[in-house]
């Protein structure tokens, strides 16, 4: 369970990992924008992040705005920057950004009187289902 400013947050870091297996960061923001980072852990083996830049760049009238990592191949290559994510404060998914076969999501888990507490998490892209080709009935 994560605990700041009164927000308690009871989720297990399994669930979050069984969620964004590549990993998470969960912050805090409040209504200053100020923002503080509650847990990280990260398993990115192609590519470094920089959770630095991570944070509120809009939070006015119900909606938010966050910007993403910066994200780096391990040469030092620039992969994706400046990406943001955002939408209506509410509890639930806010979309997020690909790279590589990676998507890097943005989501509310907790809102309270004063701020609320967001992930940004990291998944494998799933691969589409197979179509299954149509067999047609031969006339008998």
């Amino acid at each position: 369970m994560l605990r700041s400013t009164g927000t308690d947050v009871n989720i297990a870091p399994e669930k979050l990992l069984a969620r964004y297996p590549l990993g998470y960061l969960i912050f805090y923001a409040d209504d200053s924008n100020k923002v503080v980072v509650f847990d990280k852990r990260l398993a990115l083996d192609k590519f470094d992040l920089d959770w630095s830049v991570v944070g509120l760049t809009r939070n006015i009238d119900g909606e938010v705005q966050i910007r993403l990592p910066d994200v780096r191949a391990k040469n030092g290559t620039l992969v994706l920057s400046h990406a943001l994510t955002g939408g209506p404060i509410r509890i639930g998914d806010l979309g997020g950004a690909f790279f590589d076969d990676i998507v890097m999501s943005g989501e509310i888990i907790a809102i309270d009187e004063d701020g609320f507490v967001f992930i940004v998490g990291c998944r494998r892209i799933e691969p589409p289902e197979p179509k299954q080709a149509r067999s047609k009935s031969m006339p008998q």
